[in-house]
């Protein structure tokens, strides 16, 4: 923008980048405008009205998150309902709460569960481990590789501005604090 002439005569600069700009109509017709969509090519400007964000996929860390829990879940069913049915019998069971590596731990000291020499356990609970390992991966791949989105200017977002802004862990003499440092 070009400087405009102030009222003193002096000449005054144009706005600042921090000033929030929006489309015409922008105020006048709510819900009209998206909060966010993706960016279709990272080298254009946004759209006025409008900053470039990151944001995490969903449809990654969703699926993950499910995939993980379900399989994860049915491991600790399997490995509680033999500790508790079994008078202390199977105390090694609860190696299968131990998300990832507990059910390829488990499954080589596993006694009494096959007749044959448990190859087939141990193969069900590779398995096992490989949908809880692809799960995990799917929710951490989505958390982590963020995509770049066009966001709204009136949408908050939260920015730490000072490195000394944080939480820290302090240990005490009962246990340990969490200290928020702004």
């Amino acid at each position: 923008m070009p400087p405009m002439q102030g009222w003193a005569g002096g000449w005054q600069t144009a706005p600042t980048p921090d000033v929030v700009v929006m489309p015409p109509g922008y105020l006048e017709q709510p819900g009209r405008f998206p909060r966010s969509f993706p960016v279709a090519d990272s080298r254009e400007a946004p759209p006025v009205g409008y900053r470039i964000a990151r944001e995490a996929r969903k449809p990654l860390w969703l699926s993950g998150t499910i995939i993980f829990s379900v399989s994860h879940a049915i491991t600790a069913l399997v490995g509680g309902g033999l500790y508790a049915g079994g008078d202390n019998e199977y105390e090694e069971a609860l190696l299968l709460m131990v998300p990832l590596i507990g059910p390829v731990i488990w499954s080589p000291i596993a006694k009494g569960i096959e007749s044959d020499d448990g190859r087939a356990t141990f193969a069900g609970m590779t398995i096992i481990t490989a949908v809880q390992a692809t799960g995990f991966g799917l929710m951490l791949g989505g958390f982590v590789l963020k995509r770049p989105v066009y966001r709204r200017n009136d949408v908050a977002e939260l920015e730490i501005l000072d490195e000394s802004t944080g939480v820290t862990l302090v240990p005490t003499a009962q246990g340990a604090n969490l200290q928020v440092t702004f």
